[in-house]
Protein backbone atom coordinates (compact mmCIF):
# COMPACT_ATOMS: atom_id res chain seq x y z
CA UNK A 1 0.00 0.00 0.00
CA UNK A 2 1.21 3.56 -0.72
CA UNK A 3 1.86 5.99 1.97
CA UNK A 4 0.13 9.40 0.93
CA UNK A 5 2.68 11.24 3.03
CA UNK A 6 5.78 9.68 1.22
CA UNK A 7 4.20 11.02 -1.87
CA UNK A 8 3.25 14.42 -0.18
CA UNK A 9 6.87 14.97 0.51
CA UNK A 10 8.93 13.80 -2.28
CA UNK A 11 6.28 16.20 -4.74
CA UNK A 12 4.17 13.95 -6.28
CA UNK A 13 0.79 15.41 -4.32
CA UNK A 14 -0.30 18.80 -4.07
CA UNK A 15 -0.81 20.00 -0.90
CA UNK A 16 -4.32 21.97 -0.83
CA UNK A 17 -5.01 24.60 2.32
CA UNK A 18 -8.29 23.38 3.85
CA UNK A 19 -11.68 25.64 4.67
CA UNK A 20 -9.90 26.86 7.71
CA UNK A 21 -7.42 28.55 5.69
CA UNK A 22 -10.01 30.40 3.48
CA UNK A 23 -11.81 31.70 6.65
CA UNK A 24 -8.90 33.13 7.86
CA UNK A 25 -7.81 35.00 4.31
CA UNK A 26 -11.76 35.59 4.46
CA UNK A 27 -11.28 37.23 7.83
CA UNK A 28 -8.24 39.00 7.46
CA UNK A 29 -9.32 40.94 4.21
CA UNK A 30 -11.91 42.15 5.63
CA UNK A 31 -10.08 43.21 8.80
CA UNK A 32 -7.12 44.59 6.77
CA UNK A 33 -9.36 46.10 4.21
CA UNK A 34 -6.09 46.39 1.48
CA UNK A 35 -6.47 48.84 -1.25
CA UNK A 36 -4.42 46.36 -3.62
CA UNK A 37 -3.71 42.85 -3.47
CA UNK A 38 -0.26 41.64 -5.71
CA UNK A 39 0.12 38.03 -5.74
CA UNK A 40 3.23 35.82 -6.83
CA UNK A 41 2.08 32.45 -8.70
CA UNK A 42 -1.51 32.12 -9.55
CA UNK A 43 -3.37 29.07 -8.14
CA UNK A 44 -6.23 28.96 -6.35
CA UNK A 45 -6.08 31.89 -4.64
CA UNK A 46 -6.24 33.72 -7.76
CA UNK A 47 -9.79 33.57 -8.20
CA UNK A 48 -10.48 34.18 -4.67
CA UNK A 49 -8.43 37.06 -4.48
CA UNK A 50 -10.20 38.34 -7.64
CA UNK A 51 -13.70 37.97 -6.45
CA UNK A 52 -12.66 40.07 -3.57
CA UNK A 53 -11.04 42.50 -5.47
CA UNK A 54 -13.68 43.13 -8.23
CA UNK A 55 -16.56 43.27 -5.10
CA UNK A 56 -14.38 45.63 -3.14
CA UNK A 57 -13.16 47.54 -6.39
CA UNK A 58 -9.27 47.37 -5.48
CA UNK A 59 -6.62 46.77 -8.08
CA UNK A 60 -5.58 43.29 -7.68
CA UNK A 61 -2.74 41.72 -9.98
CA UNK A 62 -1.37 38.01 -9.76
CA UNK A 63 2.04 37.45 -11.96
CA UNK A 64 2.49 34.28 -13.30
CA UNK A 65 6.06 32.75 -14.88
CA UNK A 66 4.61 29.42 -16.37
CA UNK A 67 2.51 30.06 -20.00
CA UNK A 68 0.68 27.20 -18.64
CA UNK A 69 -0.49 27.98 -15.56
CA UNK A 70 -1.62 31.58 -17.03
CA UNK A 71 -3.75 30.41 -19.56
CA UNK A 72 -5.79 28.05 -17.26
CA UNK A 73 -5.90 31.00 -15.19
CA UNK A 74 -6.88 33.87 -17.32
CA UNK A 75 -9.63 30.79 -18.70
CA UNK A 76 -10.90 30.55 -14.91
CA UNK A 77 -11.45 34.29 -14.47
CA UNK A 78 -13.51 34.61 -17.64
CA UNK A 79 -15.56 31.61 -16.88
CA UNK A 80 -16.59 33.64 -13.24
CA UNK A 81 -17.24 36.79 -15.59
CA UNK A 82 -14.11 38.23 -13.53
CA UNK A 83 -11.15 39.97 -15.76
CA UNK A 84 -8.79 38.22 -17.42
CA UNK A 85 -6.43 41.31 -16.22
CA UNK A 86 -5.64 40.07 -13.21
CA UNK A 87 -2.99 37.93 -14.25
CA UNK A 88 -0.48 38.74 -16.06
CA UNK A 89 1.87 36.53 -17.80
CA UNK A 90 6.10 37.56 -16.80
CA UNK A 91 8.09 34.77 -17.83
CA UNK A 92 11.83 34.15 -16.01
CA UNK A 93 14.57 34.34 -18.33
CA UNK A 94 16.06 31.27 -18.40
CA UNK A 95 19.67 32.84 -19.04
CA UNK A 96 19.56 34.59 -15.87
CA UNK A 97 16.37 33.06 -13.35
Amino acid sequence: MIDPEDLYYKGKLWGTKDHKFWCLLSNLLVECKPTSILELGSGRSTTFFAEYAAAADIKFVSIEESAVWYAETYRNLQMMFLPGTYVKHVPVDPATA
